[in-house]
């Protein structure tokens, strides 16, 4: 049996065993041992992925940021930070159908991972006035977390694509951008126009400030600008002599994030024990466990050369350049959920392919359908980070917010498809 079939086996038991309220952490964690040793993995070596998977100096990092995530987002509730802040909003965005995506849209000019988890708050307190349900809240505060990803050059994945494909920043921005576009046009047909009218009393008269806006919302911001701010210093501070390289590639959000927490608990009163208990619960040790399996899963794929032997099997099939441009890293990112890793493991593989195959005018097409067939899968695969912190927040299941993320998207290809062909006949 092939890879692909075994993967797609794997998948299905865990999106099963969710139906039977099986906790996702679990789930992921069982269907990454049985995935590795159905892969003809040795125990001894399924064994060192599953303890490279949790405590590899980056995967390591990546828990301390979910971590700081929560607890940023926890101090900002506990204060009322959060209801002054989507207060503000409301005065400067007086429509609330466009306040409540201004939320998460902001947090999503921050590449964090699992940002959406750090919006959902704000979304929620954003829409309370609003009769809608909780689904509806977390469709939101995902699809809109992620219309910049296409193009934002703060993106690991858009760094990636610059590099391997040798396209100028300015270049994959004016490609890439009708595709964010695209995602708020729809976003707002099916998620926004479906949010009811709040009473007109509970939204403020007064004429929003925008320095008003920006001082209460000082922790978010500063992590934003210190964040870029490191991350583009990071490089000449290096050349200058300062051995940054051996620091892990997130530190910068890292910093930024311990910033942001210190601003935040400036003043409050809050005490430590309160502040321990908003980290050390039940509710935080099950995201942590579904993180922990997401990354060991990732690495038993990795290890197992899964994900390779999909790729250069596909390859090696004589199909048309069009398949493998959208097979490809669709299913690169349906199995692991991380847009950098469609860009990283594929992109290398099959851009040689399009500049040894095509004309150079279409090249660009086809590096265009590569990037939108990934970030498509992205969104729908259940191993998204984003979207499991943010249904775990909100209290949903993945099906019950999956079945409101089918057809959007399954548009946003076929609208895609058509700025494909407009690409290739410039």
């Amino acid at each position: 049996m092939s890879p692909v079939a075994k993967i797609v086996i794997v998948f299905l038991a865990v999106v099963f065993s969710l139906k039977l309220k099986s906790p996702l952490g679990v789930s992921l964690f069982a269907g990454s041992i049985v995935l590795g040793l159905w892969l003809g993995m040795p125990l001894d070596a399924l064994g060192y992925s599953v303890l490279v998977g949790v405590f590899d100096p980056p995967n390591l990092v990546l828990l301390l940021i979910v971590i700081m995530i929560v607890l940023l987002s926890a101090v900002m509730q506990e204060t009322k930070q959060l209801r002054k802040l989507v207060a503000a909003i409301r005065e400067v965005i007086r429509n609330p159908r466009f306040a409540v995506p201004t939320m998460t849209a902001i947090i999503g000019l921050l590449p964090m991972p699992g940002g959406a988890r750090f919006s959902a708050p704000l979304v929620d307190e954003a829409s309370r006035d609003l009769a809608t349900d909780n689904v509806h809240r977390a469709t939101i505060n995902y699809w809109f977390r992620h219309i910049w990803e296409y193009w934002w050059p703060f993106y690991p994945s858009v760094i990636l694509i610059c590099a391997i494909t040798g396209f100028s920043i300015g270049k994959v921005i004016l490609v890439f951008l009708p595709a964010s576009i695209v995602m708020v046009v729809l976003g707002y047909f099916f998620y926004l126009r479906r949010l009811p009218k709040s009473d007109t009393k509970a939204v403020s008269k007064k004429r929003g400030s925008i320095l008003r806006f920006l001082y209460i919302s000082r922790a978010i911001v500063v992590v934003i600008v210190l964040n870029f701010a490191l991350v583009n210093l990071r490089g000449p501070l290096q050349a200058a002599g300062l051995p940054l390289q051996e620091l892990p590639t997130r530190s910068p959000l890292v910093l930024a994030l311990a910033v942001g927490i210190a601003i935040a608990l400036w003043g409050t009163g809050l005490k430590a024990w309160a502040v321990i208990r908003m980290v050390f619960n039940n509710r935080v040790s099950m995201m942590m466990l579904t993180v922990g399996s997401i990354l060991i899963f990732s690495q038993v794929l990795e290890d197992a050369g899964a994900i390779e032997e999909i790729t250069n099997s596909m390859k090696g099939q004589e199909a048309p350049i069009l398949l493998l441009a959208f097979a490809i890293p669709f299913l690169v990112s349906f199995v692991t959920g991380i847009v950098v890793a469609y860009v990283g493991i594929a992109l290398p593989i099959l851009y040689p392919v399009f500049v040894a195959s095509l004309p150079q005018s279409e090249i660009v097409a086809y590096v265009f359908v590569f990037s939108v067939s990934g970030f498509i899968a992205v969104m729908l695969t259940p191993v998204h980070l984003c979207l499991i912190l943010s249904n775990e927040y909100f209290g949903v299941k993945f099906m019950q917010v999956a079945r409101f993320l089918i057809l959007p998207c399954i548009l946003s290809m076929a609208i895609y498809f058509g700025i494909f062909l407009l690409y290739r006949m410039l």
